[in-house]
């Protein structure tokens, strides 16, 4: 169960380049289950045991699954991730000449370990919106496969001080290179109209007479995930954070609706949002009102909200940093999670992670009737802690909440390591959350 898990999930991620795809795959997950879509800007009318999803501008999703008796308000069993990772995204110029050759012009977003986007093969998706020649907006979402642009380091000989603390300019040195300038490129062509070009004869299918206008586009590291270590009991992959969260949440529900086809007593749900790695302030993060709008109709009577939340848990479910061996001190020794030695239980009595007593003690009593074992994340009392979408989502629905997640080396770089045990319990625990009393 913890390999299949595992394999799937790094599946899913190499094929989810972006968020758009994040939520394109778990749509079509869901709907391979029986889940109806649902759309923002029409009525619902909805079934006890239904199962149902909605995206909001394709980027966010919300799932859940309806209690089989509709006549009294039911507990939420709430999931949240996010569906963005750290990258880099291009600006709406596009491309820019410099030293006689095209440069992808990007800009960072989140907080990527700048170094180690040099010297891959990267491609591009995302998102693009144009207008066709009746002035109606279409949108595409693609990827192209092949490796198609690099970011070379300099040599060590023209930056003999490349080994010894170099700190990276992102606007002068990480411009990804594209291909030379043509004579064709200087007679008149515009950036936004060789990029169209470019992209229709990568295969990507645009509207007739559509011309770009805007776009959501990001690099992406084209390797796959692999299993690595002694065992094979390692996965490497670029979007471990928090791609993971997302799938083994959306495989998880899956598995509730198979136990429970008839809905149970509770209404389970999957919140997987944009933004996060910026704060989550958008119309698709965290911050905005995805889940409040979604829960406002599925409970009426705003009495009824107000009871079923006072009765409901949310996991708020994000990677936490596994334990690294090569830079011992810089965790607390206390609190420093194992890689596949069990699911993460994060705490800061700063409000950083939304954990308390409560609910710690929910989770761990949840992960003892899983067999799942559980360990204990703090940051040292001299550093920064991280953030998640717990605290803000919780305080905002009022509703009880642990931040959990899986130990992660090399978050935010383009290549994180997590393991596979860790995957497979994290996907049983929620599971079992999903139907919890």
């Amino acid at each position: 169960m913890r390999m299949e898990t595992a394999k799937h999930i790094a599946r899913l991620i190499d094929l989810s380049p972006s968020p758009y795809h994040v939520v394109n795959h778990l749509a079509h997950l869901l709907a391979q289950q029986g889940f109806q879509r649902l759309t923002e800007g029409e009525g619902w009318s909805l079934q006890g045991g239904g199962r149902y999803y909605l995206s909001r501008q394709d980027s966010s999703l919300v799932a859940f699954v309806m209690p089989e008796n509709l006549t009294r308000p039911a507990p939420l069993r709430l999931c949240s991730s996010h569906t963005d990772s750290p990258t880099l995204k291009l600006k709406p110029s596009l491309l820019r000449k410099k030293g006689g050759y095209w440069l992808f012009d990007v800009a960072v977003y989140g907080s990527p370990i700048h170094s180690t986007w040099f010297d891959r093969d990267l491609s591009l998706a995302g998102l693009v919106s144009g207008l066709d020649g009746e002035g109606k907006v279409h949108q595409v979402v693609f990827q192209v496969e092949n490796s198609i642009t690099r970011i070379p380091n300099l040599a060590i000989h023209l930056n003999r001080g490349l080994n010894d603390s170099y700190k990276i300019n992102p606007h002068d040195e990480m411009s990804p290179i594209w291909r030379g300038v043509t004579k064709e490129d200087d007679a008149g062509f515009s950036p936004v109209s060789l990029f169209q070009h470019w992209l229709t004869g990568q295969g990507i299918q645009l509207p007739a007479g559509w011309t770009a206008s805007h776009w959501d586009v990001m690099l992406y590291d084209c390797q796959k995930a692999a299993f690595v270590g002694e065992a094979g009991d390692l996965v490497a992959s670029s979007r471990l954070d928090n791609q993971v969260s997302c799938f083994a949440g959306g495989l998880a529900l899956l598995d509730h609706v198979q136990g429970q086809p008839s809905g149970g007593n509770t209404l389970a749900m999957l919140a997987c949002f944009d933004h996060e790695e910026v704060g989550s302030l958008s119309v698709t993060g965290a911050e905005g009102n995805l889940v409040e709008s979604v829960i406002s109709r599925l409970y009426r009577q705003p009495e009824d909200r107000w009871r079923a939340m006072a009765q409901s848990w949310m996991l708020s479910v994000d990677n936490a940093h596994g334990c690294h061996p090569n830079y011992p001190g810089l965790q607390d020794d206390n609190h420093c999670p194992l890689i596949n030695q069990g699911v993460v239980l994060k705490s800061n009595p700063n409000q950083r992670y939304a954990t308390n007593a409560a609910t710690g003690g929910y989770f761990k009593g949840l992960c003892r009737q899983a067999g799942v074992a559980v360990q204990d994340f703090a940051v040292r009392s001299d550093m920064a802690c991280g953030s998640t979408v717990g605290p803000p989502l919780s305080a905002r629905l009022g509703i009880a909440t642990a931040d959990i997640g899986i130990p992660t080396w090399a978050m935010h770089s383009i290549r994180e390591v997590a393991g596979v045990r860790d995957m497979g319990d994290l996907r049983r625990v929620l599971s079992l959350f999903y139907g919890s009393s």
